[in-house]
């Protein structure tokens, strides 16, 4: 039944990736070519996997929950606003951060805060007291970010998303729900490996929050701190360092990269 299922949401997102496609014909972005492509497709699997989880409710805490509905469809609503209004001239956590201390207000910004007010509200929902919380909505943001700036490439963070989270739903039984959305990935990575759009803000946010999620679900004690810790350390490296020049520099990591792109796009 669970193949069968899986199968389903792979189908149904590839299925609406050219559905959805001339909606986003004025929302085109230059790619790492300079070429002009349909962003915000990332809908495809965020649609997809919630109405999966809508059908089949995913548990946490060994119970049914929609908390990973809420935070899929929250922050592809925040990268979807960023994506369509959004300039692209300020880019990362120092980026927005000195326009807002300019006194400019950015959608980059303001899907920061739409974010953390989110991850922080599912933080308190879990219980566990305000530290625990605190810590779960930052597993929850930083993590999306980190697959946010690992979207410079066709596939790059599609295919780092399936990577993470199969590695965690294999580790950790509490994470099996990330299944559905592994489904949706895939069958909408062949679209953005062949350059025909890209997944944008509107996907690669909620990709990386609902893996975060999955993280502060089966993480406890010093591993949890672990694991935050390696998130802030990262994030804070992709200030300064390139995710390209470094994925190019190792041969493995740069052969997964290029897998199944389309070079000649």
């Amino acid at each position: 039944m669970l193949m069968v299922q899986l199968f389903a949401v792979m189908a149904v997102s590839y299925w609406l990736v050219p559905a959805l496609t001339p909606i986003f014909t004025s929302a085109r972005q230059k790619n790492y070519t300079g070429r002009l492509v349909p962003t915000g497709l990332g809908l495809a699997f965020v649609f997809s996997a919630s109405g999966a989880w809508l059908l089949w409710p995913p548990l946490t805490q060994g119970q049914p929950s929609a908390l990973p509905v809420a935070i899929l469809l929250g922050f592809a609503l925040f990268g979807l606003v960023d994506d369509i209004l959004g300039s692209g001239q300020h880019r990362g956590f120092r980026g927005h951060l000195q326009a807002a201390l300019g006194g400019k207000v950015t959608t980059g910004s303001l899907k920061a805060l739409g974010g953390g007010l989110l991850a922080l509200l599912v933080g308190l929902w879990g219980g566990g007291g305000l530290v625990n919380a605190v810590v779960t909505a930052l597993l929850i943001v930083l993590t999306a970010n980190l697959i946010n700036l690992l979207d410079l490439r066709p596939g790059r963070a599609g295919k780092a998303f399936v990577i993470l989270a199969l590695a965690t739903a294999a580790v950790s039984p509490r994470a099996r729900w990330l299944l559905f959305l592994i489904a949706g990935v895939v069958g909408y990575l062949p679209w953005d490996l062949q350059a025909a759009v890209m997944m944008g803000d509107t996907g690669a946010n909620p990709l990386g929050a609902a893996l975060g999620f999955a993280l502060a679900e089966s993480l406890a004690g010093w591993p949890r701190l672990v694991g935050l810790g390696v998130l802030v350390v990262v994030n804070l490296a992709a200030e300064r360092l390139s995710f390209s020049q470094l994925i190019a520099s190792q041969p493995v990591l740069n052969w997964l990269d290029k897998l199944g792109r389309d070079e000649e796009e």
